[in-house]
Formats: C-alpha cells, sequence, structure tokens
C-alpha cells in the first residue's frame, strides 16, 4: 500500500513538472510560482517563462486582473515583480496604493521594500516625488531602497539617514549600476529577455 502511495505521489510531481514546462499560461505561472515559492529555483523558472511573453499588453492585463480577483490576491508578490521588471508603468498607480495602505505595517516590511524596488525597476521619472517621500521621511526604515530606487531613475547617489540616525551616500552595487544601465537603454523599446532576467537578479537580491 505504502509503495503504490509512493508512486502514485512521484507519477504526480513528475506530471506537474512537465505540465509547467509544456503549459504557457501566464495565470497558471504566476499562481504555480506563488505556490512553489517565487524566490525558489523552480518559482523562479516559473516567472522567467513570464518574461519570454512577446505581448506587454497581455503580461499587464492577466497579472493585473489576477492581483484584482479576491481569490487570487495572493499572487500580489508575483504582480509586483514582473511589472518592475517588464517595466510596465502601468502597474504604477496600483504599486503606490498597495504601498501606501501597508507602509505601517512591520510584517509586510519585505513588501513594501519589493514595491518600492519595482517601482524604481519601471524607470519612469513620474515616480520621483514618490521616492523622494520615503527618502525623506525619518519614521520610514526603507530609506536604503528608496535612495537605490532614486539612483536607477537619475543615477545620482544620494544622501539618505541610515539606521544609526547617520546620513550616508548610497553607493551603488555593480548589480545597481547594470540595472541602470538596463533602464537607460529600453526607455523607448520592450526589454529583452536577458535584459529582464538582469534586472530580475536585482530584484530577488532586494528580499
Amino acid at each position: 500500500m505504502k509503495k503504490k502511495i509512493l508512486y502514485f505521489i512521484i507519477i504526480f510531481v513528475a506530471f506537474f513538472i512537465l505540465y509547467c514546462f509544456a503549459i504557457n499560461s501566464i495565470k497558471f505561472l504566476c499562481v504555480s510560482s506563488e505556490i512553489l515559492g517565487s524566490n525558489s529555483s523552480f518559482g523562479g523558472y516559473l516567472i522567467s517563462r513570464i518574461y519570454l511573453e512577446d505581448n506587454r499588453n497581455k503580461v499587464f492585463n492577466e497579472v493585473n486582473k489576477l492581483v484584482l480577483d479576491d481569490k487570487y490576491g495572493f499572487v500580489e508578490d508575483v504582480f509586483i515583480r514582473v511589472l518592475g521588471v517588464v517595466g510596465d508603468d502601468r502597474a504604477i498607480p496600483l504599486l503606490m496604493n498597495i504601498y501606501i495602505k501597508n507602509q505601517e505595517k512591520e510584517k509586510l516590511r519585505y513588501k513594501n521594500i519589493s514595491i518600492i524596488t519595482s517601482i524604481g525597476l519601471i524607470g519612469d521619472d513620474k515616480v520621483i516625488p514618490f521616492l523622494e517621500k520615503i527618502l525623506n521621511k525619518k519614521q520610514s526604515k526603507n530609506r536604503y531602497y528608496a535612495a537605490r530606487s532614486l539612483f536607477l531613475l537619475t543615477g545620482e547617489e544620494v544622501n539618505y539617514l541610515n539606521k544609526a540616525g547617520t546620513y550616508q551616500n548610497f553607493y551603488p552595487s555593480p548589480r545597481d549600476k547594470e540595472a541602470r544601465s538596463v533602464i537607460l537603454q529600453s526607455k523607448e523599446r520592450r526589454r529583452g529577455y536577458d535584459e529582464m532576467m538582469s534586472l530580475d537578479a536585482l530584484f530577488r537580491a532586494s528580499l
């Protein structure tokens, strides 16, 4: 009996893996990556499949529809990540609203860091005042990430108030500089797969 159960589990897992490789539904990829853990190797692989989709409108519409559906609200983290990496500025109002709603909730701090990172990766200068507000808010614990997103957008190494209560300059890492370069080069065009994977690496490093 135990062997039969084990065989069933092995067959089910094998079938699921094959299904993941065969199916390109954005809804399926988003939901499955969140269930498996979007920061796990396999969850990350599923998200990378979304970046292969040529139709950016399709990506935005399907991911946006999911996050607004109460049944699939749990894919909010994937929404934040994917639309930042893809660089879709239509996501900005919703990202800002999620941040404003959750900014005082300590247990959601990593989600707020994700939002600040995503907003920077989108590459739209109209978010600069929003990021500067976070940067200048003394109570905020996300000032470093606001400084980094401002660097991604402007190239400036701004001062920010650190945890010790003193001001220091933001020093970009090689990965930050690479992301800045990708954002600049893709301002007037769709980002390529390799560019999106480079930005995705920066996003994952933030978590």
